[in-house]
């Protein structure tokens, strides 16, 4: 480093802040839920996602997000979905603002949709909320609802059963040793896993009365 006209080792503390400096955004993304109101058939309950811009001096440009459910639905505000067309498992992937600015927070509303089921084993709701923009990587957090069954044996609401907030997804536990091509090949599984599963919970093969050669 040069420092009053001369050069000089530049001390290992000021090289490692420079390494270590963060250059783009600092993102955090939440999943809000209000009270759930119940019908005969369908438990249903407002939640909110919010996204934040930690970082004063850095906005972030082009956020988008994205919202997976399974085990329920996830209506966003505004929009109508005959209960028809509902399979219990949602992904919506949307542009979120042109730019997030510091302590101007994005918010999104929607409508978490599920069956009030009476079995002797209730499947829980999996909500993951993913956010990130052109600069800065991609942030994640993951809510697991557990279903509090009522004494007609019907549950009616839910209570966070597991909370995951803003990590990183390139700093997932559990793959750090794997190749690119291990990871690829995790990830594939794990997703056929949890979509083959929301398929066969689906009514069309429930009625199935024999299987599709």
């Amino acid at each position: 480093m040069r420092r009053d006209g001369g050069n000089f080792f530049a001390p290992h503390t000021f090289v490692k802040a420079l390494i270590k400096r963060i250059t783009y955004p600092k993102l955090a993304c939440f999943v809000n839920f209000g009270q759930p109101r119940t019908t005969s058939d369908f438990s249903a309950c407002a939640i909110n996602v919010s996204i934040y811009n930690l970082s004063k001096l850095q906005n972030e440009k082009n956020l988008r997000y994205s919202v997976t459910c399974h085990g329920g639905d996830l209506i966003i505000d505004g929009e109508t979905i005959p209960l028809r067309k509902l399979n219990f498992s949602s992904e919506h992937i949307r542009f979120a603002k042109d730019v997030l600015h510091y302590n101007i927070p994005f918010f999104q509303g929607f409508t978490l949709l599920s069956l009030r089921e009476y079995s002797s084993v209730l499947r829980n709701i999996t909500i993951r909320v993913i956010a990130h923009g052109d600069s800065s990587p991609a942030i994640c957090s993951n809510y697991i609802l557990e279903p509090i069954r009522a004494g007609s044996g019907f549950y009616v609401e839910f209570q966070l059963k597991e909370v995951r907030e803003n990590y990183y997804l390139m700093d997932q536990v559990g793959d750090e040793n794997l190749s690119d091509m291990e990871r690829i090949a995790w990830t594939n599984k794990q997703f056929m896993a949890v979509c083959g599963q929301s398929k066969l919970d689906n009514e069309f093969f429930k009625n199935l009365s024999r299987p599709i050669l």
